[in-house]
């Protein structure tokens, strides 16, 4: 017990510091994205390592690299809540909905900035990407952002099947579709038995539920974590080598690049358990993290994507001309800099707006299901 007391104390700092490099891991890849999109081709935004072997010097190969970060910092967002959902089965309304009204609010307000822009500078915002802006989570807008909030929603239910469950069911359950949609699916690049993302993520909340409630060991003792650290590193960097030297196929490359990567997988666990072991305390990185959801709403906003970063970059170029890799570093500092003093503005002000607002919604929505529940009894 003394054991589990400590280590919830040490997610306060050791966990969310895990939160912090996974975002910067994050904004590298997105960064990354409109340094190929605009500077390779379009066909390159899609198609990692297609010239691998010959027109790339090694500075653009490690740009091209970083775009695998994104699917890695997701996938360590996700277990990392995971492995706390798992611990409480109640319908978190309030946590959705503010999650819902941030990311509303902040492409409005965003928007809102680029309209008065617009007005007085040769800026060009066209009408669908004010439609965008106004409907963040449609047009695949924010997509992590959604699928995330879906498994916050169905996660009482996920809870439920890791009770109710039996240990070798539920851990044959996890094998087998760990195998057919983070093995068969790529390797073979294969969506098969109608793979999705939101199914696959639901699957790592039932592989990370049965590792706490069966096998924790998995993520308390070091050789086991730094053994799927070291097997996901090296699975990532084979694999690009090995697809990026065999003039393959574009679209298996980009495979390889996707949120059901079994070496993605091993190494978001692993690096998972070593800072869940991680015995620091400090109030500036919980704080750091909790900043974590605006700077990625704010630094990947539709507007903020298509318009600035790509000026930016054009700039650095002007500046350091073809070293793309001093360009990215810099693009990231300056990236990372305002999207964390936009979102510490934004929490410090509207941000306790909406957290009011989730308050008046979960009561609101409590008092509704109450009179609905309520009903059914009467006619019962």
């Amino acid at each position: 017990m003394a054991s589990d007391n400590c280590l919830k104390n040490q997610r306060k700092s050791g966990v969310e510091l895990l939160k912090i490099i996974a975002i910067v891991l994050i904004v590298i890849s997105h960064i990354s994205q409109t340094i190929v999109k605009f500077k390779f081709n379009d066909a390159l935004s899609t198609n990692v390592f297609m010239e691998f072997n010959s027109s790339f010097t090694f500075e653009e190969q490690i740009v091209l690299f970083t775009r695998t970060f994104g699917v890695i910092g997701n996938m360590i967002f996700f277990i990392c809540s995971s492995f706390f959902l798992c611990e409480n089965n109640s319908f978190r309304i309030k946590q959705t909905s503010k999650i819902c009204f941030d990311t509303w609010l902040i492409s409005w307000l965003v928007l809102a900035i680029y309209l008065i822009f617009d007005m007085c500078t040769r800026l060009t915002i066209n009408e669908l990407g004010i439609v965008k802006s106004l409907l963040p989570f449609n047009f695949n807008n924010n997509w992590f952002i959604g699928c995330y909030i879906m498994i916050i929603v169905v996660h009482p239910l996920l809870n439920c099947l890791i009770e109710k469950f039996d240990n070798k069911k539920l851990l044959f359950f996890c094998l087998f579709f760990f195998m057919i949609y983070d093995v068969y699916c790529f390797i073979l690049n294969e969506p098969v038995f109608e793979y999705g993302v939101f199914l696959n993520y639901a699957l790592i909340y039932l592989i990370v539920g049965l590792i706490k409630r069966n096998y924790k060991f998995i993520f308390e003792q070091s050789k086991f974590s730094y053994s799927m650290i070291i097997v996901g590193v090296l699975g990532l960097i084979l694999t690009f080598v090995i697809l990026g030297t065999s003039n393959c196929d574009g679209e298996i490359i980009v495979n390889a690049n996707s949120n059901n990567n079994v070496f993605v997988v091993l190494l978001g666990l692993g690096l998972f358990a070593v800072f869940y072991r991680l015995d620091i305390t400090s109030k500036f990185i919980n704080y750091l993290s909790s900043l974590s959801l605006f700077i990625y709403l704010s630094h990947e906003n539709l507007l903020f994507r298509e318009l600035t970063r790509p000026m930016l970059f054009k700039w650095l170029c002007e500046q350091f001309h073809t070293n793309y890799l001093l360009v990215l570093l810099i693009m990231v500092l300056i990236v990372l800099f305002c999207s964390a003093v936009f979102s510490a503005v934004y929490k410090a002000s509207l941000g306790k707006i909406t957290y009011k607002l989730s308050i008046v919604f979960e009561k609101k929505f409590k008092h509704f299901f109450e009179l609905i529940t309520s009903k059914q009894k009467t006619t019962i």
